[in-house]
């Protein structure tokens, strides 16, 4: 029976529940395979669209809204197995929309019968059913967003059951040895074909929406079947950009009309979504060089796009949110006292939903409240047998097609009205790093590295690892993955498993302790244990090597471009010098003249020496060769004057 016909629990029956397990993990290694034999791919397959990402973060309304043109393409007519289907749209429906479940009472003397939903049901692949799929991708970032990404769109043509036809079979755009070219073919040809009655300047973006299925559900024996995925680069494949309308066109979201194929449900709801975030300038999240995971099903850019079959992906990743412009984190950075966090689907605007706690100047954590909740208030029977709208407070049905659940963390791995605090360990340098390559959560560290609580990192484990026990923690994560007092941990410490410590290891002294309960409004402490306030500071460069060192109640710090600082213990920053080449030697502090004030002697690589007032004034400089040691202040001939020593590259 359908538990989540009620509206509790998964939407997932038990029989196909087994089959959700293997998708995720089959379509994970399949992927990987594939990055592995063509790593030139990534340059053009699942990349982020950056232009938007830019348009997104500097939008001056408080709704940014997107147009979209959906093409649905069919190909020549085919009769090969080594495509699904033949080329053309399937606009018949395949199976009864309805199953039949009955239920006796205790002594078998009476029985109730109910109409469920079929899942494996697949409707007609007309107008209706894509536009519906659209108005689930619209509902999702509405969602997500919270009200700061509007999606719009036309489905075309827009009579019902027409398409366009490219002018190749399917196989032409299929080719396994080069699915980039095939796939920028058939964009390139869809538009062509699409030109002449649709006007391109009037969208943002594309989706193609193609005969057949995909080929990550592809069990082997149609192995022309085209990648769903989002491609950008035309511009650079072909020397120049699609041309339609004026407007440039160099990639789209392509998609196929079913996931459905070798006796295995996959639906399209969680993947299109997944795709649509590249052209948003999301980047992937789960592992792409295949050795483990990433993030897993905790989300839509992991694996979470696969989450109960791919009908309901979770929201975007805290990072995602931040990164996209979704929502601002609150910086918590001095020691703090009964913090309250609200789950992300709550939807008061001055909820606090997402906190940052800085680490250092490249590493920081973002603090989220991941909470599994359906809408109890409104669940009614509604007998899809006689209605085309199926409507609850937990999800809407439309023409057979979800269109909307309420709420999409429901597919997370705790179970129903539990959850707790996902602490992410954010690493900015390695996001910088590997961003281009698409590979910020390959190896280690990760970019975006979940703190899983029970101390068991499964996202870092290897997937050839055949001693793993607990495969589904490895491929969509653990109900023990977050923190709080009804789960396996309920602090954050430099003593606990996992700990606070940095990605180099260092201890930052950040406690996160007294954790609440899972529920829709947690609290928490965080104290900073050896951080003076306003500490770190940011001197916007590297330190030298060997600074800082104490000057009175100052701290004299240099840094490798030849800065020399004076820092307060409240955090105030002053820079006293800047020398013209770099500085890797410790400065000397003595009072040279004799009027009560410290000097600081400091030297640069140039084999420039100066003698400093701590009010910038230049008391001295010399000229040496590079100076290739720090200065000592001393009494050398015992005349009770003391001497600079210094040493150069000359052996002097």
């Amino acid at each position: 029976m359908l538990i989540f016909l009620l509206g509790i629990g998964s939407i997932i029956p038990a029989d196909m529940r087994e089959n959700a397990e293997k998708l995720q993990k089959f379509i994970v290694e399949k992927e990987a395979k594939l990055y592995m034999e063509h790593p030139e791919y990534r340059k053009f397959m699942s990349v982020p669209d950056l232009k938007f990402l830019k348009r997104m973060r500097m939008r001056k309304a408080e709704v940014e809204t997107l147009n979209v043109a959906v093409l649905r393409v069919e190909f020549l007519e085919d009769t090969t197995s080594l495509t699904t289907g033949n080329g053309k749209m399937q606009l018949e429906p395949f199976g009864h929309p309805c199953d039949t479940v009955i239920t006796w009472n205790e002594d078998s003397t009476e029985a109730d019968t109910q109409y469920v939903r079929n899942l494996y049901y697949d409707p007609p692949h007309d107008s209706i059913y894509f536009h519906h799929l659209m108005e689930y991708l619209h509902n999702y970032y509405w969602t997500v967003s919270h009200g700061k990404l509007f999606i719009k769109w036309d489905v075309l043509p827009k009579s019902l059951d027409s398409s366009f036809t490219v002018p190749h079979k399917m196989t032409y755009y299929g080719d396994p040895e080069n699915y980039v070219l095939g796939l920028f073919s058939l964009l390139r040809d869809a538009i062509e074909v699409a030109d002449p009655t649709v006007d391109f300047s009037q969208y943002d973006r594309i989706i193609i929406f193609h005969a057949g299925s995909m080929w990550q559900t592809d069990m082997g024996d149609s192995p022309y079947d085209l990648p769903a995925v989002f491609i950008d680069g035309a511009d650079q494949l072909f020397d120049s950009p699609i041309i339609a309308d004026g407007d440039s066109i160099t990639g789209g979201v392509i998609y196929c009309e079913t996931g459905f194929q070798d006796n295995m449900a996959a639906f399209l709801q969680g993947g299109l979504c997944h795709e649509f975030c590249h052209a948003l300038g999301a980047i992937d999240l789960y592992d792409t060089s295949g050795r483990s995971m990433g993030l897993g099903g905790w989300g839509l850019m992991g694996t979470g796009n696969w989450n109960e079959l791919g009908l309901v992906p979770p929201r975007v990743s805290a990072w995602h949110r931040y990164y996209l412009g979704f929502e601002e984190p609150v910086v918590i950075d001095h020691d703090t006292t009964g913090v309250e966090i609200h789950w992300n689907g709550a939807e008061d605007s001055n909820a606090v939903r997402l906190i940052k706690i800085p680490i250092n100047k490249y590493e920081y954590y973002l603090i989220e409240n991941r909470y599994v909740y359906i809408n109890p208030d409104t669940v009614h029977y509604v007998n899809p047998c006689t209605t085309s709208i199926d409507s609850n407070g937990a999800r809407v049905w439309k023409d057979n097609v979800l269109v909307k659940v309420d709420d999409y963390e429901s597919s997370l791995p705790p179970d129903l009205y539990k959850g707790g605090l996902a602490i992410w360990h954010i690493d900015e340098r390695k996001i910088a790093d590997s961003i281009d390559y698409n590979t910020v959560n390959s190896g280690w560290p990760k970019g975006i590295d979940m703190e899983e609580a029970d101390g068991i990192q499964d996202f870092e484990m290897s997937l050839m690892d055949m001693s793993i026990i607990d495969i589904n923690a490895l491929y969509y994560g653990s109900p023990l993955d977050v923190f709080a007092r009804d789960a396996f941990l309920d602090s954050f410490t430099p003593n606990s498993e996992p700990n606070t410590n940095d990605n180099f290891g260092n201890r930052t002294y950040i406690r996160i302790t007294n954790i609440s309960e899972s529920g829709p409004v947690m609290t928490f402490d965080i104290h900073f244990d050896r951080r003076l306030n306003n500490f770190p500071v940011d001197l916007g460069f590297p330190t030298d090597v060997v600074s800082p060192v104490p000057y009175d109640s100052l701290i004299l710090c240099g840094t490798l471009d030849g800065g020399v600082y004076l820092i307060s213990m409240d955090g105030i920053t002053r820079r006293v010098f800047q020398m013209p080449e770099s500085s890797y030697t410790i400065p000397a502090v003595y009072d040279v003249n004799s009027d009560g004030i410290k000097e600081i002697i400091t030297g640069d690589t140039g084999g420039n020496l100066y003698i400093l007032e701590p009010d910038s004034t230049v008391l001295d400089s010399f000229k040496f060769r590079r100076i290739v040691g720090s200065p000592l202040v001393v009494d050398m001939d015992g005349d009770g004057h003391a001497e600079i020593v210094i040493g150069s590259d000359d052996s002097k």
